[in-house]
């Protein structure tokens, strides 16, 4: 997602009404063409401020004039079911594998279309929509809307994500066979993506835990915060529990050293 602010001057945005991942492989310009969408040009004055919402095709261009725009992006891409089913595939083909050596070794990519898994996860998804959505989006996120409490998550919350989980396996594995016997590549073997995805319905129980934690130490180390334990974020439940007040009178800086 962004948020585009014209700071000075103006500048034209050509926007459509269909997505990049609707027609993988195709130029971004021929998107619009082969699935009959509208592109509208929008243009922005200083002081305006437009939203694209994740995935949204649009180009900029501007005259000789000048003209200064900020992009505030918000990067829901890695947080997605397509980013978590990424890394569990990831995990399933290497069982030992763990959140801090998966994050350090920079395969966490789910936005690379150089890596051929993502690749190939994109042209699925161009058929399920739910890929590029939240974990529990449109059904349970507005659980998450409520004031902090004693418990980090809801529990109809967690039931909900893991329904979810289950119902874009099933329709993975009916998609799959439809695209031949496709390979990927991972821990240096070319493996079967139905195959993997098979072992990934199985030990879903286990594994959607593994990549929840996932984000939410990626969530952290991406966006480089102050913090210098970042498991902190896991006794946030116990420590409300415990203190209270710590919630609702203590600065954040000061939560490491209270905790």
């Amino acid at each position: 997602d962004a948020f585009m602010v014209q700071l000075g001057g103006s500048k034209s945005w050509k926007v459509c009404d269909v997505t990049s991942w609707m027609a993988p492989g195709e130029r971004y310009d021929q998107v619009p063409v082969k699935l009959n969408g509208t592109c509208e040009v929008v243009l922005m004055q200083k002081g305006d401020v437009m939203y694209l919402p994740y995935g949204t095709l649009h180009q900029a261009s501007t005259s000789s004039d000048y003209s200064m725009h900020l992009t505030v992006n918000i990067e829901r891409q890695y947080y997605v079911w397509l980013a978590l089913i990424f890394a569990m595939i990831h995990k399933v083909a290497k069982p030992e594998l763990t959140i801090e050596g998966f994050l350090a070794s920079n395969d966490f990519t789910p936005d690379d279309l150089e890596n051929d898994l993502y690749r190939l996860m994109l042209t699925v998804s161009s058929s399920l929509p739910l890929m590029h959505r939240l974990p529990g989006e449109g059904r349970s996120s507005r659980l998450l809307l409520t004031p902090l409490c004693n418990e980090d998550l809801p529990a109809e919350y967690l039931v909900n994500v893991k329904s979810q989980l289950q119902e874009l396996l099933v329709a993975l594995l009916a998609i799959l066979p439809g695209h031949g016997p496709m390979e990927v590549l991972l821990d240096g073997r070319r493996m079967r993506m139905l195959k993997l995805v098979k072992q990934l319905q199985k030990k879903s129980e286990d594994l959607l835990p593994w990549a929840l934690q996932l984000a939410r130490v990626h969530s952290i180390k991406h966006a480089e915060l102050q913090l210098q334990k970042p498991h902190l974020f896991e006794s946030l439940s116990s420590a409300r529990k415990l203190h209270h007040e710590l919630f609702t009178n203590a600065k954040l800086d000061e939560f490491p050293a209270k905790i």
